[in-house]
């Protein structure tokens, strides 16, 4: 079990459509390619290339449009992040007007969430108080199974991570949160809002009460109503509310 997803607003620029065609197919299918980047609170940004399926009589964005996307990533190191976009959707403006920057959301940074195995015990933080730990997540980016990892933070400023125990080693954890910057080994940092831990993990369940029989009637007194959909129409003369017995 592993995934990488993340979503939220990307600048997006240099946008090129290009033809591709898979050993053995008899047609071709077309991606859009964008270079764009991925803010961290810390104010570091990682440098990305974002793909996404192109349909027929598609276009390329302007350069400087800010869409939201949703896209399945790939951190190697220290290279380019790989985003498989399944979902962007262009805010409205004209990126070219020195306004458009002043309609856009304040929410630059954005939100990953992902499943993935614990390799390794946390190590705390130069602050006393944060702990960090490695993820090891897997997705299908670029036509093949990726292995990245990353960093997850409880950021010990928060009172909500002051009790909350750290994963096990080699356990599987789901993480959600938002970017916060780069270890010096080139591994993205994550600093948590939600993380569920030792998923897939089977608890001991008690047996459950069986439900009290309700005795069925061979014949009942009322019978309930059953109701026949009739399509909506524009004539008022052709709606028919009819009843079935």
């Amino acid at each position: 079990m592993s995934s990488i997803s993340i979503f939220g607003f990307f600048g997006l620029a240099t946008g090129r459509r290009v033809a591709s065609q898979k050993p053995g197919a008899s047609t071709k299918s077309y991606h859009c390619f964008y270079t764009t980047a991925l803010q961290c609170s810390s104010g570091v940004a990682l440098p990305a290339e974002l793909r996404v399926y192109s349909p027929f009589n598609d276009s390329v964005l302007a350069d400087n449009t800010v869409a939201f996307v949703v896209a399945k990533a790939h951190f190697p190191r220290n290279e380019s992040v790989l985003l498989e976009a399944s979902h962007i959707v262009p805010l409205p403006g004209d990126p070219s007007s020195d306004e458009y920057d002043n309609n856009l959301p304040d929410s630059p940074y954005p939100f990953i969430i992902g499943l993935g195995s614990v390799p390794s015990r946390f190590e705390t933080l130069s602050d006393g108080v944060s702990k960090a730990f490695n993820v090891v997540s897997s997705e299908f980016v670029r036509d093949g199974l990726k292995t990245s990892s990353l960093q997850c933070i409880f950021d010990g400023s928060r009172p909500r991570w002051s009790r909350t125990p750290t994963p096990n080693v080699n356990s599987t954890i789901q993480y959600f949160g938002s970017f916060a910057g780069v270890t010096q080994d080139g591994i993205p940092r994550v600093t948590l809002d939600s993380i569920i831990l030792n998923v897939g993990h089977n608890e001991p369940s008690t047996a459950a009460t069986a439900p009290t029989p309700i005795k069925k009637w061979k014949f009942a007194a009322f019978a309930a109503p059953m109701y026949v959909h009739v399509p909506f129409s524009p004539d008022p003369s052709s709606l028919i509310y009819s009843q079935r017995w």
